[in-house]
């Protein structure tokens, strides 16, 4: 192989991963909360999303932030389900831990959860 085929052909593998790098990140929308009534709201609320461009086995786990590596919650969502929701939460705010196989694990920060409310973070696979 040539000199010349030869860096052609690295430099386009270089492309390659850095492309799939790139596509292998998960983001979140901006957090909404959505109002609910009903006696099973009184105490608390839950986190729900929308999973966007990924069809996969999708995990995600609540935790207290001033607990440290004890989920409150997980959730695996299994492929093809479009939506996810958390157990009943109390109010107060919680770090959440997306993981899918292909995808850097990601943390989300301080997801505030309301009495008698949903809160939305949406997940957007290749953000």
């Amino acid at each position: 192989m040539s000199t010349r085929k030869w860096l052609l052909t690295a430099c386009c593998l270089l492309a390659a991963a850095a492309f799939a790098s790139a596509a292998s990140s998960i983001g979140t929308s901006a957090q909404k909360t959505l109002s609910r009534t009903g006696e099973k709201w009184k105490d608390g609320g839950r986190i729900v999303g929308e999973i966007i461009g990924f069809d996969g086995k999708v995990s995600v786990q609540v935790f207290d932030p001033k607990v440290i590596n004890t989920p409150l919650s997980k959730v695996d969502v299994i492929p093809g389900m479009a939506t996810y929701f958390t157990s009943f939460l109390k109010p107060g705010s919680y770090d959440l831990i997306i993981k899918a196989e292909g995808y850097a694990e990601t943390k989300v920060k301080q997801v505030n959860v309301t009495k008698g409310a949903d809160t939305l973070v949406n997940l957007e696979f290749g953000k």
